[in-house]
């Protein structure tokens, strides 16, 4: 609820059912993403974070230099059913978790790589690397396509159409339609 009053998030075409079993893609572009996102969506979501969350290194509050801040952090994202993500490792560890979670039932949420931009007020979404579509080919998973935009520290949440995966051959095809999602939103 805090989160929802601080930002006052604009949600458009969010009058869908979401399903327990999807993956949630939305594109990234600051670091309240995923709060403005866990504030909005009534499904248990299990966020695929990076690693530096959850060993402390880091602090959401984009603060590195505060103890207390980084050990927050840190009991949050390790207690939160999240996903710890290395940028310089295989994953497989996660990449299980993940699958664990959707062979449940349950939701995961990724932001597919590529998708963060340092200029949260632009609607380009930049190459984005295939990941969350492997992920979701594998699994037999629908995706939930997400636009996040930010304006003068306003931010508007628009929910995309479900990617029906098994209407796609291949996962260059599921790209295509998550970035036509995305871009219209």
């Amino acid at each position: 609820l805090p989160v929802r009053i601080k930002y006052n998030p604009i949600i458009i075409d969010h009058n869908q059912t979401i399903p327990d079993k999807i993956i949630i893609a939305p594109n990234h572009r600051k670091t309240p993403d995923s709060l403005v996102l866990a504030s909005i969506i009534k499904n248990t979501v299990h966020w695929a974070a990076l690693k530096r969350f959850f060993t402390g290194e880091d602090s959401i509050f984009n603060n590195k230099k505060n103890v207390i801040l980084r050990i927050i952090t840190k009991f949050i994202f390790n207690n939160a059913g999240m996903i710890p993500i290395d940028r310089n490792d295989s994953n497989i560890e996660s990449l299980n978790a993940m699958k664990e979670y959707l062979s449940d039932n349950a939701a995961i949420g990724i932001f597919p790589e590529g998708t963060t931009n340092k200029n949260p007020d632009q609607y380009r979404l930049g190459d984005v690397k295939a990941g969350a579509f492997d992920i979701a080919k594998i699994s037999e998973t629908d995706i939930l396509p997400v636009g996040v935009v930010w304006k003068n520290n306003r931010v508007a949440v628009c929910f995309g159409q479900i990617i029906n995966i098994g209407n796609y051959g291949n996962v260059d095809d599921i790209k295509k339609a998550w970035i036509n999602n995305t871009t219209n939103a």
